[in-house]
């Protein structure tokens, strides 16, 4: 039989042996501290670096070491529950949507489910379809980058993005380190599965002390808007051909976009392009390089419709004139026995740096035919003159132009969508020292023509002079026209009527 001493210290081991098989039970489950489950794409693989939990509503932003639990679930230690942001020394850090990020979880301890928290690489934008029943984002993709601080002044920089597909249809968007530093304001743009364009994304890095770290974005498809783009005939032919190539490019944005269109009875028709407060340029392939046109975004919003010459370019006959009013913006053509305006391309001379006067070439066909120019100042110049075909390049010499432009606004009450509301200008019987006589006549076409928004309202700007002015509805039902003078600068309002 044992003694005394010999048993006691047996029991003392015993108790030691239980006490660690106790805690051995309770392991890693009973420790105090908040909890969550990581979720990481396959592509980006595990999380790197210390995962750490910082504190969002304790007033001082703690943070808190976390340890691994296992099965993605890790705990910091001495964590209370309550919000918090998820990261790593790594650079990893949950993925927030929405400008200053979606709420943060709420995290508890033990007994509690770990809430479920998905993370990513470091300068990285996640982007997935906010609608994603209806719309799945395409691989392309791009972006730009400037620096906040310097405002309008600064110029966008593409950016060299690696475009990495995930799962569930989430494209993860890379970004240099240089790019995705504090003090950067980015921009991203892509496309559906179908060529839809997206929403512009736009983001300035303000963390300093962890600019690194990752986004996430919803994206929905961008504000659709129609242009109508009107192919003007030249001089001897009735209509531009069914099927001629009309080309809507997106300027001044990330993505270099392309719509594809082609002319029927003299129109080429977008019902969906992406408006996201950008110019347009508007290409006519089969009239040569120099056949492009931009629309700046309140243009396009006012009048929804472009009218331009469809030039034959191995029959043209170059023009030069003399700029007035700081050199011209548009030149629009209207061609004998035609009654439409179409805008025509031009581009400067080139003259000496001391040069007093500045010429412009304009591209146009020869015969007779009808001009407005508008300038730099808002004024406008009117011609009209015989021109001769090539290789003859006529020099014209002008000096006054014939006033500021004429500004027609108001309301048409009950217009339903597709209204427009068209000008056209009533021009007397003039002619030429040995040219006949032409005729009183109504011309319109690019510039006549506003688009009646949804409110009802419109807007016309116009060059001086005496107009007949109608509204049309979308079934092509006029209204009765009326005609009336405007004067250079005139700024009328005018209501009209459906009738």
């Amino acid at each position: 039989m044992e003694s005394g001493p010999t048993v006691m210290r047996t029991f003392s081991i015993a108790l030691l042996l239980l006490a660690g098989l106790a805690l051995v039970a309770c392991g890693d489950d009973e420790i105090a501290g908040a909890r969550v489950r990581l979720i990481t794409s396959a592509a980006d693989g595990a999380v790197q670096g210390e995962v750490q939990l910082q504190a969002v509503d304790d007033g001082v932003g703690r943070v808190y070491p976390a340890k691994p639990l296992g099965d993605d679930v890790y705990v910091a230690p001495g964590a209370p529950p309550g919000k918090y942001r998820i990261l790593s020394t790594g650079g990893w850090g949950m993925l927030w949507s929405g400008r200053t990020g979606s709420s943060a979880p709420l995290l508890r301890g033990a007994g509690h489910t770990p809430a479920l928290v998905r993370m990513g690489k470091p300068r990285s934008l996640y982007v997935a379809s906010g609608l994603p029943g209806q719309w799945t984002l395409g691989a392309t993709w791009a972006a730009e980058w400037k620096v906040a601080a310097e405002g309008d002044r600064a110029t966008w920089e593409p950016v060299d993005l690696r475009i990495e597909p995930l799962d569930e249809g989430v494209f993860a968007l890379r970004f240099p380190a240089e790019v995705w530093s504090f003090g950067r304001l980015i921009r991203v743009l892509g496309t559906m599965s179908d060529g839809t364009v997206t929403a512009m994304q736009t983001y300035q890095v303000r963390d300093e002390k962890r600019a690194e770290l990752p986004r996430m974005a919803l994206v929905l498809a961008a504000v659709q808007a129609p242009l109508t783009v009107h192919l003007v005939p030249p001089p001897g032919v009735k209509q531009v051909p069914d099927g001629t190539p009309v080309r809507v490019r997106l300027l001044g944005v990330p993505l270099d976009h392309v719509y594809e269109g082609q002319s029927y009875e003299g129109r080429a028709q977008f019902d969906e392009l992406a408006a996201l407060g950008h110019a347009l340029r508007v290409e006519l392939p089969q009239s040569g390089p120099d056949a492009m046109f931009t629309l700046d975004p309140e243009t396009w919003r006012l009048r929804q419709s472009l009218h331009v010459v469809a030039v034959d370019p191995e029959k043209l006959a170059d023009v030069q004139l003399v700029e007035l009013g700081g050199g011209f913006t548009e030149a629009r053509v209207c061609y004998r026995g035609a009654s439409t305006f179409g805008r025509v391309s031009f581009e400067r001379v080139d003259a000496p740096p001391d040069a007093v006067e500045h010429s412009v070439r304009v591209r146009t066909h020869p015969g007779w035919q009808e001009w407005w120019l508008r300038t730099v100042d808002g004024e406008w110049l009117y011609m009209a003159d015989d021109i001769e075909g090539p290789p003859h390049e006529l020099l014209i010499d002008t000096d006054r132009t014939d006033g500021a432009g004429v500004r027609v606004s108001g309301r048409v009450p009950g217009a339903p969508p597709g209204t427009r509301v068209l000008a056209r200008q009533v021009h007397e019987a003039y002619g030429i020292e040995g040219e006949e006589v032409l005729p009183e006549r109504r011309l319109g076409g690019e510039g006549f023509e506003a688009a009646v928004s949804p409110q009802g309202g419109y807007d016309l700007q116009l060059p001086p002079g005496r107009y007949e002015i109608r509204v049309l509805g979308p079934t092509g039902a006029s209204s009765r026209p009326k005609v009336m003078p405007f004067a250079p600068g005139a700024q009328v309002r005018l209501d009209l009527s459906m009738r």
